[in-house]
């Protein structure tokens, strides 16, 4: 709701002064867009650097080894 709030707003004054209402589709992409890459890729990098640097411990192998492993694709 933090971020979607002002681009339902944004994109409303849009189509209502467009003739095409064209500004309004951009603005749900591009803000769609970003909160979906901002939402799933900063914490991802952020839980990939403190892995990186801290390592894995012996709780972070008894819960994640058997996917890092592959072994289970075949």
């Amino acid at each position: 709701l933090g971020t979607s709030l002002p681009d339902a707003f944004a994109s409303k004054t849009a189509a209502t002064t467009d003739l095409h209402a064209d500004n309004s589709v951009g603005n749900v992409t591009g803000s769609n867009s970003v909160n979906v890459f901002l939402g799933l890729g900063l914490p991802w990098m952020i839980a990939t650097i403190v892995w990186a640097i801290r390592g894995s411990d012996a709780t972070w192998n008894s819960r994640f080894q058997h996917d890092a492993d592959l072994e289970w694709l075949g």
